[in-house]
């Protein structure tokens, strides 16, 4: 008789289901408990089977733990531009090593035009916009005190001014202002095959574009929406963020 796992006891068949995953994987499943969001999202888009994705645009890379857990999944990597503004996290960024990736780490912010701005907040929510009564409501303790006066730059401008090698995909987590940064790469996104972003079903941030306005935007330019990633929910379970994957690539 076959083995039925809806008729397991739910801790069993979660843990035989995780075995079979780290079969799947490899060795990228021993970070699935350190960075649960990123392996979630990572993994989805390794079974939409990508072609070879040698450079990434990590945007909102923090401490560097989505392009870390990248690496496993996609051995052809080859560079990763790490934007992250935070001083906080470049000693951790600087201290990142993966083999046979070349890494290059741009303590700059991303958005539609160059300039100057505040990041405010706390940890992995600050953001250049203010926060929303219902950022607080549903993430304590994220909104904070803390700014910082930051460089903002447009990926289009500083792929130009720097002559870097394009991206085969860009991932983008910043808070509420993910839009502005699509909106700076217009060029960019035009030989770039993958997009990976956060969005959001309610407004966290003031004047954040919601997830719809985001689709559409990818959408009129030839962007498909072909799996989504970790969520975040309310204690009710209503949705209130996940990761969205676009490409313009054939998924089989």
């Amino acid at each position: 008789m076959a083995l039925r796992i809806a008729s397991l006891p739910a801790k069993v068949a979660r843990r035989l289901l995780w075995m079979a995953e780290d079969l799947e994987v490899g060795r990228a499943s021993r970070l699935r408990r350190r960075y649960p969001d990123c392996y979630e999202t990572i993994r989805t888009l390794s079974r939409l089977k990508p072609a070879d994705i040698q450079v990434v645009y990590d945007i909102g890379a923090r401490e560097g733990n989505w392009v870390r857990t990248f690496h496993p999944f996609f051995p052809s990597l080859q560079e990763a531009v790490l934007f992250e503004p935070a001083q906080s996290c470049q000693s951790q960024l600087g201290g990142l090593r993966l083999d046979g990736v070349s890494l290059r780490i741009e303590p700059v912010a991303l958005g539609k035009t160059p300039g100057r701005a505040i990041l405010t907040g706390n940890g992995p929510s600050a953001s250049l916009k203010k926060t929303t009564p219902l950022q607080e409501r549903f993430f304590p303790g994220s909104s904070g005190n803390q700014c910082l006066k930051v460089s903002v730059d447009s990926i289009d401008r500083w792929i130009s001014s720097s002559y870097h090698r394009p991206p085969d995909l860009i991932k983008i987590d910043v808070q509420g202002a993910e839009l502005e940064v699509l909106s700076g790469a217009e060029d960019t996104l035009s030989s770039c095959r993958w997009v990976v972003l956060e969005v959001s079903t309610l407004p966290l941030y003031e004047g954040q574009p919601l997830s719809g306005a985001t689709f559409d935007w990818l959408e009129t330019r030839g962007w498909r929406f072909v799996g989504s990633g970790y969520r975040w929910l309310s204690p009710a379970g209503q949705l209130l963020q996940f990761d969205a994957l676009f490409t313009k690539e054939e998924v089989h």
